[in-house]
C-alpha cells in the first residue's frame, strides 16, 4: 500500500468516527507578537483540519498540503479560503523562495529518515523569509510506540537529534510534551526555529 492510499483509508476512518477537538498547542506560539496577522503560512501534511482551524481563525493566509486526497477533501468543506495542494513532502514544494512567513507541521516530517529530513527541512529554509519561524511536533523517543511495528514507516526523535536537523536555524523553542491524542497518551517533541540569514553565527 502506498502512503497516499494509506493515509485516505486512516482519514476516512477517523471522519466515521467523529473528529477530535480542534488543536490547541499552537496557542503556544500564535500569533507572533509583531508579526502581520495576515501573514501566509505553508501548513505542511495538514490532515483532516485541526491546526488549518486554528491557522485560518487566526486571519492568516494557509496554503495546506497534504498527501491524502481524503484529508484535503475534508479541509477544503470546512475551510473555503485555504489553499490546498495535494503534495507529497519527499518532493520539491512548488512555491518560489521566501514565499512563506510561517511554516507549521504537526506530526507530519516523523515519517521520513535522517536524509530525507535534512532535504525537506532544507526546502522548508528555502520557502520562509528571513527569520520566518517553523513550529512542528515530532514523535518522540520515549512514545510508548517507539520501535512498535507499524503500516508506514515511523521515526522517533529526541531533543538533541531535533538541534543536529536544525542546525542553522535559530532555536527559540524546544520541548517534551505528553498529551492525549485521539484517546490516548502521546508523547511528542514539540519545538519552533527560525530560519536564521545565511552566514548567520548560531
Amino acid at each position: 500500500m502506498n502512503s497516499s492510499s494509506y493515509w485516505n483509508e486512516v482519514f476516512d476512518r477517523i471522519r466515521q468516527g467523529g473528529n477530535a477537538k480542534t488543536s490547541s498547542w499552537l496557542r503556544r506560539y500564535l500569533p507572533i507578537r509583531g508579526r502581520d496577522p495576515a501573514a501566509s503560512v505553508l501548513e505542511i501534511g495538514c490532515g483532516l483540519g485541526k491546526e488549518t482551524a486554528f491557522l485560518v481563525d487566526c486571519g492568516y493566509r494557509v496554503t495546506a498540503t497534504d498527501v491524502s486526497e481524503t484529508a484535503l477533501s475534508a479541509v477544503k468543506s470546512a475551510f473555503p479560503s485555504a489553499n490546498l495542494l495535494l503534495h507529497d513532502t519527499r518532493d520539491r514544494f512548488p512555491f518560489p523562495d521566501e514565499s512563506f512567513d510561517l511554516a507549521v507541521a504537526s506530526l507530519s516530517l516523523h515519517y521520513f529518515g535522517y536524509e530525507t529530513m535534512i532535504r525537506i527541512l532544507a526546502d522548508i529554509r528555502r520557502l520562509l523569509k528571513n527569520g520566518g519561524p517553523i513550529l512542528f511536533r515530532l514523535n518522540s523517543a520515549n512514545d510508548e510506540d517507539a520501535g512498535k511495528e507499524h503500516p508506514i514507516k515511523r521515526y522517533f526523535y529526541r531533543p538533541e537529534t531535533c538541534r543536529e536537523l536544525f542546525a542553522d536555524w535559530r532555536e527559540v523553542a524546544l520541548r517534551e510534551v505528553a498529551e492525549d491524542y485521539y484517546g490516548k497518551t502521546k508523547v511528542m517533541i514539540e519545538g519552533m526555529f527560525e530560519k536564521a540569514p545565511a552566514g548567520h553565527h548560531l
